[in-house]
């Protein structure tokens, strides 16, 4: 009996010890973690090549087509049409690098003014589009002005875009008019300031911006545009430019018609873009008479693509 009582706790003992190396050998049991909540962010980031890629299009060239009606202090109401020819051309894709060459034509007041710009342009390159263009305007007959523009943007957001432009005088320029002489003369407006570019959908994209204007009448102003695009060939665009006294403000509605292998669709916000490449018009520039100074005979858009 007492044999097998010594015998059964050995069993006993064996059998613990057993099913405790077993236990001990085992993998440990992970239980599943409830998984982290994710809060939504913004992401912004100026400079930043994934707002800022390199504009990759093909040749177009624009028909545009408006009119324009304004109010000047110590001048008359301003109204009037316009109309010109603009291309823009891939000179270096790869570093997105364009030039654009246009002609326009308007009218106001009974009179006629011309317009020719030259530039260039990068898009993308370190996540910045940076420009430079030559104007060269007539306002009225004999009369030659010369400008150059400036501007550099970047996008911060999918839907954002903030840029800076200056308008650069070069000379002035003197209309006589005979046989009774009277000198009127002429002289570009320096322009400098800010904007701001926003995505509301993919038809629609806006611009605002806030900007000094020196010369005789040196006076803080702002500018508003809206580009609705109704297919790749047709869009429209409303702009306007202004003091904030209201004594000065001119408006336009203009269409554009687009043509060539890089009319293709794209959202407003892409075409504004390059907005600020377009050709320039009549305006932007002052008038001394003998009479005395007047205001500058705004344009509500130099700039169309």
């Amino acid at each position: 009996m007492m044999r097998f009582g010594f015998f059964a706790a050995f069993v006993l003992a064996a059998a613990v010890l057993v099913l405790w190396s077993g236990t001990a050998g085992a993998s440990p049991t992970v239980r599943p973690q409830p998984e982290a909540k994710k809060h939504p962010t913004i992401q912004v980031g100026a400079l930043d090549p994934k707002y800022n890629p390199i504009l990759d299009m093909d040749f177009e060239v624009s028909l545009d087509l408006g009119l324009i009606t304004g109010y000047h202090i110590e001048s008359q109401n301003d109204s009037g049409a316009r109309g010109g020819v603009s291309g823009i051309f891939p000179l270096w894709p790869d570093l997105g690098l364009y030039v654009n060459a246009g002609v326009s034509a308007d009218t106001w007041n009974g009179k006629s003014g011309l317009g020719v710009t030259l530039g260039a342009a990068m898009y993308g390159e370190y996540g910045l589009d940076c420009g430079l263009m030559w104007d060269w305007l007539s306002p009225d007959t004999g009369v030659s002005l010369y400008q150059i523009r400036l501007f550099a943007q970047t996008g911060f957001t999918e839907t954002d875009r903030i840029g800076i432009r200056l308008n650069i005088p070069m000379n002035k320029d003197t209309f006589t008019s005979y046989p009774t002489t009277i000198e009127w003369e002429f002289e570009p407006v320096f322009v400098g300031g800010l904007y701001w570019q926003h995505s509301w959908l993919d038809e629609i994209a806006t611009e605002g911006g806030l900007y000094y204007a020196g010369g005789n009448v040196s006076s803080a102003m702002f500018s508003l545009a809206a580009m609705y695009v109704v297919n790749e060939r047709v869009n429209f665009r409303f702009s306007a430019f202004g003091d904030f006294s209201g004594k000065d403000l001119d408006i336009g509605l203009f269409v554009t018609f687009r043509i060539g292998p890089g009319a293709v669709v794209k959202p407003a916000y892409e075409s504004l873009r390059y907005y600020h490449m377009g050709t320039s018009s009549h305006g932007n520039f002052k008038m001394k008479t003998p009479y005395g100074a007047l205001a500058p005979a705004w344009d509500p858009s130099l700039y169309w693509n």
